[in-house]
């Protein structure tokens, strides 16, 4: 009797013990399903108010806590657009490229594909991802070109075109940014041939030489040299227009 209750306790016990750790289980899941549920929620909430970086931030969160099999490809969409939004062009590459290696493909969908698409939503979940991720290359190609990194700026042009190349068919959207970036990239070619030909590299309006080997900066380098640029200039015009007050009167200057 003695040894069949002792056996009859250890089984309560035991019973216990997996019924405690099934519940704290839940608990666990409970509490990481309802802050991805916020994290979504605010980082959508954010980017309708315009609040780019914490839009990004709280989808951050999500990127954390969603497990992949759940949609976290959709953490990571939202985070790569808003950081493209907030001027962190580098980072929402990144992170949108991220989102593209996670979300379903259009592949291995038995859905039929939209034709015809117009607003991003219509899109298959790939495209989506697709088309946010050329947008923020082209940002980067533009910054590049605008340097004088020619031949970079069409990489990343032809990187952006073959991005969005396969959602061509689905509407027009992507077959605009196609040809677009197609065309920059040609421009960019020729303009890097220009270069060749002239025997005399164009130099950069910051002063670097972009075939003297280095590798291009960052775009938030290129960035701040630019407000930095613009800076200067706006000074140099308000200095002039207070010189322009006193021999001809008033004088309206268009600040940047």
């Amino acid at each position: 009797m003695g040894r069949t209750q002792m056996t009859h306790t250890l089984k309560q016990k035991i019973a216990l013990a997996v019924a405690l750790a099934v519940a704290v289980a839940l608990v666990f899941v409970s509490v990481v399903a309802g802050v991805g549920i916020y994290a979504m929620s605010s980082g959508k909430s954010n980017y309708g108010e315009n609040e780019y970086p914490r839009s990004a931030q709280s989808y951050g969160i999500g990127t954390r806590v969603i497990p992949e099999q759940l949609d976290q490809w959709e953490a990571y969409f939202g985070q790569g657009t808003a950081e493209i939004r907030a001027d962190a062009v580098d980072a929402g590459v990144d992170t949108l490229s991220v989102a593209l290696k996670r979300v379903p493909k259009d592949a291995d969908s038995d859905e039929p594909e939209p034709t015809g698409a117009e607003k991003l939503e219509d899109f298959t979940p790939e495209c989506r991802v697709r088309i946010n991720l050329a947008v923020g290359q082209e940002i980067l190609g533009d910054r590049l070109y605008a340097a004088g990194y020619f031949d970079e700026a069409r990489r990343t042009f032809e990187g952006a075109s073959a991005t969005v190349a396969q959602c061509v068919p689905q509407g027009e959207p992507p077959k605009q940014q196609k040809q677009d970036t197609d065309d920059k990239a040609e421009d960019a070619q020729e303009q890097q041939q220009a270069q060749g030909n002239d025997g005399d590299p164009k130099t950069p309006p910051d002063g670097d030489d972009p075939t003297d080997g280095d590798p291009p900066p960052s775009t938030g380098d290129l960035k701040s040299d630019e407000l930095k640029r613009r800076a200067e200039e706006a000074e140099r015009l308000r200095r002039e227009a207070q010189q322009r007050d006193g021999e001809f009167g008033d004088w309206n200057g268009e600040n940047w």
